[in-house]
């Protein structure tokens, strides 16, 4: 996986979706990391999507891209560690109508009320 940095401690990049149960690729998915708690703020003030799908530390713009292997989480092939998400207020007031957090530190639940859809 090769990206190129799009600002302090965030690499964005693409890779392809994997073949699932016998399926054809769903083609390319764009990558979003962060790199520390600062770059994962910045990016969840800003996403302006009604899809979001989230593991560890990787912002993805299809789920597809999120497989769950005998070790863990990995997205293009590369392994995810558990992410910093511990609270879900970074949501709040957006219109959310698919939310997807995978491999998170997520204790609770509570702001999932404040999400619109």
């Amino acid at each position: 996986m090769s990206g190129r940095l799009a600002g302090a401690g965030i690499v964005r990049d693409t890779v392809e979706a994997p073949d699932t149960a016998g399926t054809e690729s769903s083609g390319p998915v764009s990558v979003t990391r962060f790199q520390d708690t600062v770059s994962m703020e910045i990016l969840l003030k800003s996403l302006d999507s009604q899809y979001v799908h989230i593991c560890g530390s990787c912002i993805v713009s299809d789920a597809a891209a999120i497989v769950r292997t005998a070790d863990g989480w990995e997205i293009g092939g590369e392994a995810v560690e558990r992410g910093p998400i511990a609270r879900l207020d970074y949501f709040a007031g957006r219109e959310i109508t698919r939310l997807s957090l995978v491999n998170e530190n997520l204790k609770r639940t509570d702001g999932l009320e404040n999400c619109r859809a």
